[in-house]
């Protein structure tokens, strides 16, 4: 089970947004269960309908960090992803592999998961 430290009113530099992730749950979600490279994430909760999450791949992105009302900052400190269990594209959000990837009631949702051939 991953763990994480949070920072509230921070972010850092060099996240790249994962639109299909609209939940603090779900951001969460695939940083610490799906992608093996995810170091953290940054949730931006400032007046829209929907979270927007950033997701950063290296810890380095966190040597600096900048003060902003609304954005928390999630930094995980375990991960329990396996090697190979995703194969994830960060600038096209494309994934070879992704389970367990949950709409808002809780149940199996594929519009999460981007598609590709």
């Amino acid at each position: 089970m991953g763990e994480w430290v949070n920072l509230t009113d921070v972010h850092s530099a060099g996240g790249t947004r994962l639109t299909q992730y609209y939940t603090v749950e779900l951001c969460l979600h695939v940083c610490r269960d799906v992608l093996d490279n995810c170091a953290g994430v940054d949730i931006d909760a400032r007046q829209h309908d929907e979270i927007r999450c950033w997701v950063h791949t290296s810890v380095t992105d966190f040597d600096e960090t900048y003060r902003s009302d609304g954005i928390t900052q999630y930094r995980l400190v375990t991960s329990c992803a396996q090697p190979g269990t995703a194969n994830v594209s960060l600038g096209t959000a494309t994934y070879a592999k992704a389970q367990g990837l949950v709409g808002n009631q809780g149940e199996p949702d594929s519009r999460n998961v981007p598609r590709f051939s």
